[in-house]
């Protein structure tokens, strides 16, 4: 019988034992889930069987978290892994969906950025804005290049190889932003042979993905050609009861392309070029609540009842507060279109035995144009639309090897990055209207035209990154290794900007630039071949950053960059034969000069406003205690201290402020059973389920906005013949129909007295057809 680590038996009771008041469904299916792990893990072992993939012991996977290939058990780094099969299992369609795969890691919905925005927290550190002159925390990278902005960072998942979530700072290998971890996709490479594969998707709301791929050999051995495509469909669930338009619906085609050469055995291009357009509806934006005003005071939202309501007969904002999430009375432009493109060429040349130089060429462009009614209410208190157009070149340089009769693994790189991009915002705000008409849609509505103009926001920016690193790996012993690793960065930025309409601040140009040197040390031991135990401290470095939204006549400086002092240690092992898999990591944080908004004099300011200590641990179990059955378990708990406040920043944050994107309590879990059916093939069967306690979206956290935590079971069952030649699945995704907060903003920050946002996908079915030849 396995029994496991007291620490991590408490560490599951006390799992199972949150919130129980909150779901029944919750602490069941922990329980249930606990207890078959306990019992059939410690099952004796069986002979493998063919023709199930889920048959022997677990499979080793080949990660790159250090920029070199390692087994996921022997990289000492807190990195959970998802291959191309488990992410089909679990019917991930974008990166977005690793919040509900991965522990102690949180993805946010934007209320005006549109679909492609990826919003990423990890171990309770991210970014909760997609402005320009924001910088991600959560360095995001498509086949080893660096994406540089969140508008274009949330990825459908067409022909991936695998994702890798890398928590904690990663400042030597991963250097730029990443004070929060990093997030790889690595797509397929094109087969040796000629392959195809298809994939067709029905289900609810007149659902139709198709997917393919097809590798084609050009020249035998040299030169391999890969296509690839998606398109993606669906009717959205939500519905405008004024305009009778739909909502959060998908329309979104992908497409990508890959040209591999291999002229000799020592050296290897590869081409890629992708492409993705978006052509749809942005979510359903909801009034959730109004902030009253307190005693005495007066609100610019008061204000426009006072002088445009109430005079008119025009019902107040609070007779739209939204009581079911499927339906909004917002009625200003709901737009989500973007083009996305890239291009990257990677060249690797192995000089000799020992010697690798490897270069990663690219270049990306994104054009968005998003729609959001920031009020949720049919007046034109707030709204928003935006166009985000921008480019990044990067180049990066990589000598690796191997010396000292292999003892010593090192590389050492060069990384240049180059960006611009504007932002231009159209923002109609407190306009005054003239109702026009008489009733509508039988709640005394009447039309109205405005008559006054919106305020107009430009950012333009430009900025330049360079940096130089370098890193080592030196085993002194059979079983001890030391590593040590050094990146310094230097990076300079100009921030173009103007206001005009409702305010006005002339065009004005600000530049600035910092430095960072961010080193790392390490040490693993190897207790046997099946047990690791490692611990390092490194440093991590978010750039400084622009007061992007700052309404002031004339602009404030630039906020520091953040730094971050990372202490982890952690296990990593297999049991029984390698049919259990076990990998725990703790981790310490010591956060400076935390970017969040002040209010000072009256105005909105981007500042240094706080020191933040985070703790924490992941807990991830993946076991095949006999043929045919895997189980998956992922614990992940987060907690926090701010100790010290910045002066001037007690209006936004307070010692018992809760950062954004940082849940205390995550959990994710599988179970997964593949049944012989005789001479016809294999059925299998599969449930996921996922759960995060409260967390707020934005600072300072008030008490309207926030999401109260949630959990979600998804299953589905599949069939699969003996040739494994094609597939079908069947799924109910979010059986229980769990409708939590996507995203919420209280905006009476800015004298609105509204609190709006939006909701999670409703429940769904689907069917999933899978071809292979």
């Amino acid at each position: 019988m396995l029994k496991l680590p007291s620490d991590v038996q408490s560490s599951v009771t006390h799992i199972i034992g949150l919130n129980t008041s909150k779901s029944l469904s919750h602490t069941l299916f922990l329980t249930l889930f606990a207890c078959s792990f306990l019992l059939v893990a410690g099952s004796g072992p069986a002979h493998a069987q063919s023709g199930s993939e889920y048959t022997g012991t677990l499979e080793e996977i080949v990660v790159t978290s250090q920029r070199r290939e390692q087994s996921l058990q022997d990289t000492p780094v807190a990195v959970t892994a998802l291959t191309s099969v488990e992410l089909q299992n679990r019917g991930l369609i974008n990166t977005f969906d690793l919040a509900n795969a991965v522990p102690n890691v949180t993805s946010f919905t934007s209320l005006g950025g549109g679909s492609s925005h990826g919003q990423y927290f990890i171990r309770g550190l991210g970014l909760f804005d997609f402005i320009m002159t924001s910088e991600q925390a959560v360095g995001f990278y498509l086949d080893g290049v660096y994406i540089a902005r969140s508008t274009g960072a949330a990825l459908d998942l067409v022909d991936v190889e695998r994702i890798e979530v890398l928590k904690g700072p990663q400042g030597t290998l991963f250097g730029r932003n990443t004070t929060a971890g990093a997030i790889q996709v690595i797509t397929k490479n094109p087969s040796r042979e000629f392959e195809a594969n298809a994939e067709v998707t029905v289900g609810e709301r007149d659902r139709i993905d198709v997917k393919g791929n097809v590798s084609v050999p050009l020249i035998q051995d040299q030169l391999f050609l890969k296509l690839a495509a998606a398109t993606l469909n669906q009717d959205g669930w939500g519905k405008r009861l004024l305009t009778g338009e739909e909502s959060s619906d998908r329309n979104r085609d992908v497409f990508r392309g890959q040209l591999e050469w291999e002229p000799r055995d020592d050296l290897n291009f590869r081409f890629i070029g992708d492409y993705t357009r978006t052509r749809q509806k942005g979510h359903t934006e909801q009034l959730l609540n109004v902030v009253q005003s307190p005693p005495g005071g007066f609100a610019l939202s008061d204000l426009y009842h006072v002088l445009f309501l109430a005079p008119q007969g025009l019902p107040p904002i609070d007779d739209f507060i939204a009581t079911d999430p499927d339906e909004s009375f917002a009625n200003e432009a709901n737009i989500d279109r973007n083009d996305i493109y890239g291009f990257s060429l990677t060249a690797s040349w192995d000089i000799n035995d020992y010697i690798t130089l490897k270069s990663i060429t690219a270049y990306r462009n994104t054009e968005s144009h998003t729609g959001w009614d920031l009020d949720g209410t049919p007046y034109p208190e707030i709204e928003q639309e935006i166009q985000i157009d921008h480019e990044q070149t990067s180049q990066e340089i990589q000598l690796s090897g191997r010396a000292f009769n292999n003892r010593l693994n090192w590389i050492a790189g060069f990384f240049y990055f180059h960006e611009q991009g504007t932002d231009l915002e159209d923002i109609p705000f407190l306009q005054a209207i003239a109702a026009t008409g008489s009733g509508r849609v039988g709640r005394g509505f009447k039309e109205y035209v405005e008559v006054s103009p919106p305020l107009f926001i430009f950012i333009g920016t430009d900025t330049k990154s360079y940096a130089g690193y370098g890193q080592g790996t030196y085993s002194l012993t059979e079983k001890l290794a030391v590593t040590a690793g050094i990146r310094y960065t230097y990076e300079k930025k100009l921030d173009d900007n103007y206001l005009a309409g409702a305010l006005v601040r002339p065009f004005n140009t600000l530049q600035d630039d910092w430095n960072n040197t961010s080193p790392k040390f390490g040490m693993e031991y190897r207790w046997h071949d099946d047990l690791m135990l490692y611990a390092s401290v490194s440093r991590g470095f978010r750039s400084g950053v622009f007061n992007g939204r700052a309404l002031d006549p004339v602009v404030p400086p630039a906020a520091d960059p953040e730094t971050i002092w990372a202490y982890e240690a952690g296990v990593k092992s297999e049991w029984f034969d390698n049919r259990l898999r076990a990998n725990l990591a703790g981790f310490f944080y010591d956060y400076n000069d935390l970017q969040g908004f002040t209010l000072e004099a009256g105005a909105t300011i981007l500042g240094n406003i706080a020191t933040v200590e985070l703790w924490g641990f992941e807990a991830e179990f993946l076991a095949r205690p006999v043929d045919n059955l895997e189980l998956q378990l992922g614990i992940g708990h987060t907690a926090q201290d701010i100790t010290k406040v910045a002066p001037g920043a007690t209006i936004s944050i307070t010692p018992d402020t809760r950062i954004p994107g940082s849940p205390e309590w995550n959990v994710v879990a599988s179970g997964q059973y593949t049944v012989p059916v005789g001479e016809w093939g294999n059925l299998t069967f599969r449930a996921d389920y996922s759960y995060k306690s409260s967390y707020e979206f934005l600072l300072p956290n008030t008490p309207l906005e926030g999401e109260n935590g949630y959990d979600l079971l998804n299953l589905g069952v599949s069939f699969a013949p003996q040739s494994e030649r094609w597939s079908l699945r069947f799924f109910v995704d979010n059986v229980t129909d769990e409708r939590y907060r996507a995203m919420a903003e209280d905006v009476s920050l800015f004298s609105i007295n509204t609190v709006v946002g939006a909701f999670s996908d409703p429940r769904e079915w689907g069917l999933t057809l899978r071809v292979h030849y």
